[in-house]
């Protein structure tokens, strides 16, 4: 995908060098992730920030049309998240990261400046976990041994997986010193369920209604993540209403700790099989809704 990397500094495609860095170190004070260290937008924002200042700053660089960076291969965002159970511990990948040549982050420590540079490729190795949606919504902690490297070493890992955490999501371990073949991966898969869809925070959930129910009003259960609620279904609720409950959802995967919201879809559905006393209650009902309209 290319990048529009003078609308990554919010500066126009003629801007001068003096511009650019003007963009950059406004910026990068904004996105620095000291600020917020644990927030995964801010750290992939900010290296997005030092990935256009670095393009744009060069001048000899001859892959630059109006902004975009041709021919760019794609490059893994950084990603914070947590993971959970293992699908299989065995099934993993193996993967080059391209990163970009150097990023140079200064900032001021006590008066001094710090700069970081970053290899322009590493190894990585990746592997599935699975976990269930109640799992993501509590987040839990958990070991998951594995087999690592062309030898086939047996690690234990632990893994802390956040509440809120989001399918897809991948987790970077910090091995220290004990690994060299690379840094390892776990990428989370959550597994359907049976009875929400989930979109980003927020929960889905469709129900049956007996047409008779909707027309007079009444009280149904609804499970969420914590146990069963009461939902009350006022009268004459027309199929497709959409009820919410507040703070039901799934909590946000960031510094925020809010919660999500459940909501309920209304599917009304008609008996297919009616005995004579029904079917005698309903025609009397069509007649008297006859006689109102005349």
């Amino acid at each position: 995908m290319q990048k529009h990397y003078y609308d990554i500094l919010g500066i126009s495609s003629g801007a001068s060098l003096k511009d650019i860095r003007q963009a950059y170190r406004r910026l990068a004070r904004e996105w620095h992730p000291d600020i917020n260290p644990n927030q995964s937008s801010q750290v992939n924002r900010f290296l997005e920030i030092s990935e256009a200042y670095r393009i744009l700053s060069n001048p000899d660089n001859q892959q630059i049309t109006n902004g975009e960076k041709a021919n760019e291969p794609p490059r893994n965002n950084y990603i914070t998240g947590r993971r959970n159970l293992l699908s299989n511990v065995d099934t993993a990948y193996t993967y080059e990261e391209s990163y970009f040549n150097e990023i140079i982050e200064t900032y001021i420590n006590r008066g001094t400046s710090s700069i970081v540079t970053l290899s322009t490729r590493r190894k990585y190795t990746e592997y599935p976990l699975n976990i269930t949606l109640e799992e993501a919504f509590k987040g839990i902690s958990t070991t998951v041994p594995i087999n690592y490297g062309p030898d086939s070493v047996r690690l234990n890992i632990e893994i802390d997986i956040p509440r809120g955490i989001e399918d897809g999501s991948r987790i970077r371990i910090n091995t220290g010193n004990i690994i060299t073949e690379g840094d390892i991966y776990f990428r989370i898969n959550i597994a359907p369920h049976d009875y929400f869809t989930r979109y980003n925070e927020h929960l889905y959930h469709s129900v049956s209604l007996d047409f008779i129910d909707a027309l007079l009003g009444t009280e149904i259960q609804i499970p969420t993540m914590t146990g069963q609620v009461l939902l009350k279904i006022p009268p004459n609720t027309r199929d497709g209403s959409l009820f919410r409950l507040s703070g039901r959802g799934m909590p946000n995967n960031d510094l925020s700790k809010k919660t999500g919201n459940i909501y309920v879809a209304i599917q009304l559905y008609y008996p297919q099989n009616l005995l004579d006393d029904e079917r005698n209650l309903l025609a009397q009902f069509r007649y008297m809704r006859q006689m109102r309209r005349r």
